[in-house]
């Protein structure tokens, strides 16, 4: 009887790191639904030429395609995380280091952005073991 009651207190229970794993996928699906308005806007410029908007980019095709995939990745990303998934925590990774390569390029990136990078490579890395 005693063993029954700790393993349905067990699957009760919230798995570990599942809130710091739950604030990354956000984040992404955060992102992912800024690509999309962005897809959005530069389809709308795209198909509505007298909006005149002062950002239309000067290869808007090649925007948009850029848009898309951001999107996408970002969404791919959030669901992987969501199923606890290793190669979501590498693309988070990667993600979060990508800026840290402004370092390489002598152009340093702000202090917003290494904090934000940096506390989500940490947040990534503090969940990495109990990921599938």
């Amino acid at each position: 009887m005693k063993g029954n009651l700790s393993a349905r207190v067990r699957r009760a229970l919230p798995q570990p790191g599942t809130g710091r794993l739950g604030l990354v996928s956000a984040y992404f699906l955060l992102a992912g639904l800024g690509g999309a308005i962005l897809s959005a806007g530069i389809t709308a410029a795209l198909l509505v030429p007298p909006l005149h908007w002062r950002t239309t980019p000067a290869r808007p095709l090649l925007a948009l395609a850029g848009a898309v995939v951001m999107s996408v990745g970002f969404f791919r990303t959030s669901q992987l995380l969501e199923q606890r998934r290793k190669e979501g925590a590498l693309l988070a990774a990667f993600c979060f280091a990508a800026p840290l390569a402004g370092y390489l390029t002598g152009s340093v990136p702000s202090l917003a952005t290494l904090g934000i990078a940096g506390a989500g490579l940490a947040l990534v890395g503090s969940v990495w073991r109990h990921l599938e």
